[in-house]
Protein backbone atom coordinates (compact mmCIF):
# COMPACT_ATOMS: atom_id res chain seq x y z
CA UNK A 1 0.00 0.00 0.00
CA UNK A 2 1.90 3.02 -1.22
CA UNK A 3 4.92 0.82 -1.62
CA UNK A 4 7.67 1.70 -4.03
CA UNK A 5 9.72 -1.39 -3.22
CA UNK A 6 8.61 -5.02 -2.90
CA UNK A 7 9.72 -5.73 0.68
CA UNK A 8 8.72 -3.63 3.67
CA UNK A 9 12.25 -3.75 5.07
CA UNK A 10 13.69 -2.24 1.89
CA UNK A 11 10.85 0.29 1.82
CA UNK A 12 11.68 1.33 5.39
CA UNK A 13 15.39 1.64 4.72
CA UNK A 14 14.65 3.63 1.55
CA UNK A 15 12.16 6.11 3.02
CA UNK A 16 14.31 7.18 5.99
CA UNK A 17 16.96 9.10 4.01
CA UNK A 18 14.22 10.47 1.77
CA UNK A 19 12.36 11.88 4.79
CA UNK A 20 15.64 13.21 6.20
CA UNK A 21 16.37 14.95 2.90
CA UNK A 22 12.89 16.45 2.87
CA UNK A 23 13.35 17.70 6.44
CA UNK A 24 16.56 19.39 5.33
CA UNK A 25 15.09 21.23 2.34
CA UNK A 26 11.41 21.77 3.21
CA UNK A 27 11.83 25.43 4.27
CA UNK A 28 13.03 26.23 0.75
CA UNK A 29 10.10 24.60 -1.01
CA UNK A 30 6.86 26.19 -2.15
CA UNK A 31 3.67 25.19 -0.32
CA UNK A 32 2.40 23.00 -3.16
CA UNK A 33 5.75 21.18 -3.33
CA UNK A 34 5.67 20.54 0.43
CA UNK A 35 2.09 19.29 0.24
CA UNK A 36 2.87 16.84 -2.58
CA UNK A 37 5.98 15.48 -0.88
CA UNK A 38 4.29 15.20 2.51
CA UNK A 39 1.30 13.41 0.96
CA UNK A 40 3.68 10.93 -0.66
CA UNK A 41 5.66 10.39 2.55
CA UNK A 42 2.43 9.93 4.51
CA UNK A 43 1.20 7.24 2.08
CA UNK A 44 4.46 5.31 2.28
CA UNK A 45 4.65 5.64 6.08
CA UNK A 46 1.02 4.55 6.37
CA UNK A 47 1.76 1.41 4.40
CA UNK A 48 4.79 0.65 6.55
CA UNK A 49 2.79 1.37 9.70
CA UNK A 50 0.53 -1.52 8.77
CA UNK A 51 3.48 -3.91 8.84
CA UNK A 52 4.61 -5.91 11.84
CA UNK A 53 6.76 -4.13 14.41
CA UNK A 54 8.20 -7.29 15.95
CA UNK A 55 11.80 -8.36 15.45
CA UNK A 56 14.60 -6.52 13.72
CA UNK A 57 12.54 -5.77 10.61
CA UNK A 58 9.96 -4.20 12.90
CA UNK A 59 12.66 -1.88 14.25
CA UNK A 60 13.14 -0.50 10.77
CA UNK A 61 9.37 -0.31 10.20
CA UNK A 62 8.69 1.73 13.33
CA UNK A 63 11.77 3.91 12.83
CA UNK A 64 10.80 4.71 9.24
CA UNK A 65 7.32 5.75 10.31
CA UNK A 66 8.80 7.86 13.10
CA UNK A 67 11.35 9.62 10.92
CA UNK A 68 8.65 10.45 8.38
CA UNK A 69 6.35 11.61 11.19
CA UNK A 70 8.93 14.02 12.57
CA UNK A 71 9.77 15.28 9.07
CA UNK A 72 6.12 16.06 8.26
CA UNK A 73 5.31 17.05 11.86
CA UNK A 74 2.62 14.42 12.42
CA UNK A 75 2.39 14.10 16.22
CA UNK A 76 0.01 11.13 16.16
CA UNK A 77 2.24 9.10 13.85
CA UNK A 78 5.33 10.08 15.88
CA UNK A 79 3.58 9.00 19.07
CA UNK A 80 2.81 5.62 17.52
CA UNK A 81 6.47 5.13 16.51
CA UNK A 82 7.74 6.10 19.96
CA UNK A 83 5.25 3.76 21.66
CA UNK A 84 6.37 0.89 19.41
CA UNK A 85 10.03 1.75 20.07
CA UNK A 86 9.37 1.59 23.82
CA UNK A 87 7.52 -1.71 23.41
CA UNK A 88 10.44 -3.22 21.50
CA UNK A 89 12.98 -2.03 24.06
CA UNK A 90 10.78 -3.25 26.93
CA UNK A 91 9.58 -6.57 25.49
CA UNK A 92 12.06 -7.68 22.84
CA UNK A 93 15.45 -6.44 23.98
CA UNK A 94 16.99 -8.94 26.37
CA UNK A 95 17.49 -8.01 30.00
CA UNK A 96 21.23 -8.23 29.31
CA UNK A 97 20.86 -5.43 26.74
CA UNK A 98 21.38 -7.69 23.73
CA UNK A 99 18.97 -8.28 20.90
CA UNK A 100 17.32 -11.72 21.29
CA UNK A 101 19.02 -13.43 18.34
CA UNK A 102 22.26 -13.16 20.36
CA UNK A 103 24.33 -12.33 17.31
CA UNK A 104 26.11 -9.00 16.94
CA UNK A 105 24.89 -8.49 13.38
CA UNK A 106 21.28 -8.83 14.53
CA UNK A 107 22.00 -6.59 17.51
CA UNK A 108 23.47 -3.73 15.51
CA UNK A 109 20.90 -3.98 12.71
CA UNK A 110 17.91 -2.76 14.80
CA UNK A 111 20.21 -0.40 16.70
CA UNK A 112 21.01 1.36 13.43
CA UNK A 113 17.28 1.74 12.77
CA UNK A 114 16.64 3.09 16.27
CA UNK A 115 19.35 5.72 15.81
CA UNK A 116 17.47 7.27 12.90
CA UNK A 117 14.37 7.55 15.07
CA UNK A 118 16.32 8.76 18.10
CA UNK A 119 18.00 11.52 16.11
CA UNK A 120 14.71 12.68 14.60
CA UNK A 121 13.12 12.68 18.06
CA UNK A 122 16.13 14.47 19.54
CA UNK A 123 15.71 17.34 17.09
CA UNK A 124 12.10 17.58 18.31
CA UNK A 125 13.25 17.76 21.95
CA UNK A 126 12.60 14.09 22.83
CA UNK A 127 15.44 12.01 24.28
CA UNK A 128 15.00 8.37 23.27
CA UNK A 129 18.60 7.55 24.14
CA UNK A 130 17.93 7.59 27.87
CA UNK A 131 14.25 6.71 27.91
CA UNK A 132 13.66 3.60 30.01
CA UNK A 133 10.81 1.50 28.75
CA UNK A 134 11.67 -0.90 31.58
CA UNK A 135 14.20 -0.30 34.38
CA UNK A 136 17.70 -0.76 33.04
CA UNK A 137 16.64 -1.06 29.39
CA UNK A 138 17.65 1.89 27.24
CA UNK A 139 18.93 2.62 23.78
CA UNK A 140 22.28 3.61 25.32
CA UNK A 141 22.34 0.21 27.01
CA UNK A 142 22.30 -1.39 23.57
CA UNK A 143 25.72 0.18 23.05
CA UNK A 144 27.30 -1.01 26.26
CA UNK A 145 26.00 -4.62 26.25
CA UNK A 146 28.16 -5.85 23.32
CA UNK A 147 31.24 -4.33 24.94
CA UNK A 148 30.84 -6.79 27.81
CA UNK A 149 31.62 -9.70 25.52
CA UNK A 150 33.96 -8.02 23.02
CA UNK A 151 37.60 -9.00 22.93
CA UNK A 152 40.19 -6.39 24.01
CA UNK A 153 40.81 -5.45 20.36
CA UNK A 154 37.02 -4.83 19.99
CA UNK A 155 36.46 -7.92 17.87
CA UNK A 156 33.15 -9.59 18.58
CA UNK A 157 32.93 -13.33 19.22
CA UNK A 158 31.23 -15.51 16.63
CA UNK A 159 28.38 -16.59 18.89
CA UNK A 160 25.31 -18.33 17.51
CA UNK A 161 25.60 -17.79 13.71
CA UNK A 162 27.74 -14.64 13.97
CA UNK A 163 30.77 -13.84 11.84
CA UNK A 164 34.40 -14.27 12.79
CA UNK A 165 36.56 -11.13 12.76
CA UNK A 166 33.65 -8.73 13.11
CA UNK A 167 34.41 -5.53 14.99
CA UNK A 168 32.37 -3.20 17.13
CA UNK A 169 31.04 -0.64 14.59
CA UNK A 170 33.01 2.50 15.43
CA UNK A 171 30.65 4.83 13.55
CA UNK A 172 27.81 3.95 15.90
CA UNK A 173 29.93 4.51 18.98
CA UNK A 174 30.98 7.95 17.80
CA UNK A 175 27.33 8.97 17.78
CA UNK A 176 26.69 7.26 21.13
CA UNK A 177 29.60 9.15 22.67
CA UNK A 178 28.33 12.44 21.26
CA UNK A 179 24.94 11.82 22.89
CA UNK A 180 26.05 10.25 26.19
CA UNK A 181 29.60 11.57 26.82
CA UNK A 182 30.40 8.25 28.50
CA UNK A 183 33.81 6.65 27.95
CA UNK A 184 32.32 3.29 26.96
Amino acid sequence: KGGMIYQSLDESMWIIPLAQAYDLIHPRLRNEQRERIEAFLRIVAGGIQGCCTRGNWGSWHLSAVGVVAFAIQDAEMAGWAIAEFERQIRDELGDDGLWPESVHTYHYFPLRAFLHLAEAARHAGIDLYRRQAKPGKTLLGMFTAPLDYAYPDLRLPAINDGWFDALVPADLYELAYARAKRPE
